[in-house]
């Protein structure tokens, strides 16, 4: 897979080449065309991991997102948990906690795997949408 933005040159870089799709290769990807910088994202595989990694956005992800332009789409795809917690393999909670005690935090936990970014296709919606602004 391979993915070049249609962005201007900025100062004196002519492209950059991210390697990899997941998730910080897209958020890079995104912040560098939101500077007016060529990019070619790469990827080995022809569809994105749709293994659960990456699900969970907390607060840094959500701001970096945000800056990027892009939290708007990952909150309509996705959603906000109310609440999580961490069990034993025999369902025995361990540990859990509430997210929705301050419900109007703008940098509230974002669910979204990552493959639904593209629902699987390697043109994603989000990294499209960047490229057809810069």
């Amino acid at each position: 897979m391979t993915t070049r933005t249609n962005a201007s040159v900025a100062g004196n870089l002519s492209k950059i080449i991210v390697v990899g799709a997941g998730p910080s290769g897209l958020l890079l990807s995104i912040l560098l065309a939101k500077h007016g910088i060529n990019v070619e994202l790469l990827e080995a595989t022809e569809r994105l991991d749709e293994q659960p990694r990456a699900a969970h956005y907390a607060s840094p992800a959500v701001y970096e997102l945000r800056r990027a332009g892009v939290i708007d789409d990952v909150i309509e795809s996705g959603f906000k948990p109310t609440s999580a917690c961490w069990r034993k393999a025999n369902g025995e909670i361990i540990a859990g906690m509430r997210f929705d005690v301050v419900p109007d935090d703008p940098e509230r936990m974002v669910v979204l795997p990552l493959d639904r970014l593209g629902n699987g296709d390697v043109t994603q919606p989000v990294l499209r949408k960047v490229q057809e602004r810069h």
